[in-house]
């Protein structure tokens, strides 16, 4: 139900930042999160459409795109699935300044049947693997 909202608050993102105007020869590298691909995949060849700039997109885990990042590789939007790994390049000053924006954010959820008697306390160290029966 909500899988467009990532993609077009990337998109938006990239907007944002870069003023998307059509005819952008140099285009816009996207390093994004795995989990995005799907559905960023669509929205990035939209935003092509309509603007003309082309986007190469480098999908991975949002750690191993900010090492990349940090190691000098080129990126003009990092959209992370981690706020920890966006702290990591702020705090090394890879960001450009004022162009950090902190849009998404997602929970785990467990559900059980209204007849489940299971009750589970979630913290630190929470042993899901176990409670899920794996």
């Amino acid at each position: 139900m909500f899988k467009w909202i990532k993609p077009i608050a990337a998109i938006a993102a990239v907007s944002l930042v870069f003023g998307a105007s059509a005819g952008n020869s140099a285009g816009l590298t996207v390093f994004a999160a795995a989990s995005l691909k799907e559905s960023l995949d669509e929205q990035a060849r939209k935003f092509e459409g309509e603007t003309g700039t082309s986007i190469v997109v480098s999908y991975g885990g949002s750690n191993a795109l900010a090492k990349q990042i940090e190691a000098g590789a080129p990126a003009d939007v990092f959209i992370s699935a981690d706020l920890e790994w966006m702290d990591y390049l702020d705090g090394r000053k890879l960001l450009a300044p004022g162009s950090r924006a902190n849009l998404l954010s997602n929970r785990l959820v467990l559900i059980a049947s209204a007849s489940s008697r299971s009750t589970l306390k979630i913290g630190p160290g929470f042993a899901l693997a176990a409670a899920l029966g794996a």
